[in-house]
């Protein structure tokens, strides 16, 4: 959806556009309310001796990932404003796969029945079939004490209890503190779901909002205390207590049906604690390139008061992070295997990939910048376009802007993350052992993607097969909306 006309956007437009670029635009940031949630490291937790129990597999390369092609979501469900949150079962010999359907509908949660094999191209790819729709997650499910509703961010399947999962956040100027995870356990024999919680983390709401991924339950044994459940977060509205780069914490997740609901009329009782594992907060932000500079209005939103032009800096969120939620990494699978492992980000950044030329730009380098994409005026008097005239077609609202986002894949050695699960190391200090970019790899990212473009993740260890969901992707199974599907990737 996007406004052509230049007219000015209601509230409604205003918060409709910012939910169809994933995320609300950041507020301005306060370092010391950062340094104040910054992550403590785990109490009383038992250092170790001897040799590593995750042994001396070999770490996961960009090399050991090959596309596999995609599959659809079939159309009995409108999935138009879906943000792709994706968990995986099995039942007996299927694989099926969970999400969170359309926001006006108030997330339903719908379960699909995956095909064996993927397509190789989106219009003829192979359809997952829905089983069913286990009930909506209306405002009565997703509490946070705000007055403009919530956004789903992660699914998690927990087989243990035949229970759904799901984190939630505050789409704008959030209540930092709010609960942020719920659960459904199904009956499948009723086709019936009963709903629980909501509860809230030890940290904040801005770090534990988005997606899941399961710890191998010998990392978990050894060094969270059996926290076998892992959380993180993109970058999300009052964006300086927001992670900015890789991040993972270790839940236990309670039992839904003895564990009291957390209330929102107070942030003094948390129930859910975290293990930190890897986190990167404001003042410790994560290094990236510098392929991109960051252009700035002299008087705000507007070019003809002038414009600045900043070199980008080595760090997430550039020169000015509070303009700057481009920057940010979407989901995480943690692949464990007899022969290798790793922790697998999918994500972005404001950038110029090799052998692109960015114009209006000496360096043919990419811009970004913050403003209102329809109220600025450029050089040339364009909307939706930088004082120097780089344009962005997703840019619908007040809010960060950039001509080029660079789909981007990190990978973690599990390894390196015993020494931040003990507290002997800082959750800021871990490095990915390789970062690359997606487009080689994935026909859809080697171009100009839209904010959010990766959705969830999940892996299947039976098939070695890595799901995420693409955001806007298939525009022939319900023409002329386009939808998410999922991308398959093998592991070699």
């Amino acid at each position: 959806m996007s406004f052509h006309d230049g007219k000015e956007m209601s509230r409604r437009d205003l918060l409709a556009a910012m939910a169809r670029m994933g995320a609300a635009a950041p507020l301005a940031l306060s370092t010391a309310a950062a340094a104040a949630q910054s992550p403590r490291p785990p109490a009383n937790v038992r250092v170790l001796a001897g040799d590593s129990p995750i042994g001396t597999k070999a770490v996961l390369t960009q090399n050991d990932i090959s596309f596999q092609g995609y599959i659809r979501f079939s159309a009995e469900q409108d999935l138009w404003y879906s943000y792709g949150q994706l968990a995986l079962r099995r039942v007996g010999n299927e694989l099926r796969a969970f999400t969170a359907g359309n926001v006006p509908d108030n997330y339903p949660l719908l379960e699909y029945a995956l095909p064996d094999s993927p397509g190789a191209a989106v219009a003829t790819a192979p359809q997952a079939k829905l089983v069913r729709s286990w009930g909506a997650l209306g405002p009565d499910k997703l509490l946070t004490g705000g007055s403009m509703g919530a956004q789903v961010g992660g699914l998690f399947w927990d087989q243990s209890r035949n229970a759904l999962w799901w984190s939630y956040g505050d789409i704008y100027v959030p209540v930092q503190k709010h609960p942020t995870l719920g659960c459904a356990i199904l009956n499948d024999s009723s086709g019936t779901a009963g709903f629980y919680g909501p509860w809230r983390t030890e940290w904040s709401s801005q770090r534990t909002r988005g997606a899941f991924c399961a710890i191998p339950d010998s990392f978990a044994a050894s060094y969270t205390g059996n926290r076998n459940t892992a959380i993180m977060s993109g970058i999300a509205s009052g964006s300086a207590d927001s992670p900015w780069g890789a991040n993972l914490s270790a839940m236990a997740l309670p039992n839904p049906a003895t564990t009291p609901a957390d209330v929102i009329t107070t942030d003094t009782h948390w129930t859910v604690a975290n293990t930190g594992l890897i986190f990167h907060d404001l003042d410790h932000r994560q290094s990236r390139d510098t392929r991109y500079k960051a252009c700035g209005w002299t008087t705000p939103y507007d070019c003809r008061g002038g414009g600045t032009l900043e070199r980008g800096i080595p760090l997430f969120g550039g020169p000015r992070p509070a303009s700057n939620s481009d920057d940010t990494m979407s989901s995480v699978v943690w692949i464990d295997l007899p022969d290798k492992h790793g922790l697998l980000y999918f994500g972005q950044l404001v950038g110029t990939p090799e052998g692109y030329t960015a114009p209006g730009d000496p360096d043919g380098l990419t811009h970004q910048w913050y403003g209102a994409a329809y109220h600025n005026t450029s050089s040339s008097g364009a909307i939706q376009a930088c004082c120097h005239n780089q344009d962005d077609p997703y840019w619908n609202a007040t809010g960060p802007g950039t001509h080029y986002r660079v789909a981007k894949g990190w990978i973690y050695n599990p390894a390196h993350l015993i020494d931040t699960a003990r507290g002997s190391a800082s959750l800021w200090s871990r490095v990915a052992t390789s970062e690359f970019e997606w487009g080689p790899k994935l026909p859809p990212a080697n171009t100009r993607i839209m904010p959010g473009f990766f959705g969830g993740s999940a892996f299947d260890p039976v098939t070695r097969r890595i799901y995420v969901v693409l955001r806007e992707v298939d525009a022939v199974t319900a023409p002329p909306k386009k939808r998410a599907a999922i991308g398959v990737f093998s592991v070699r």
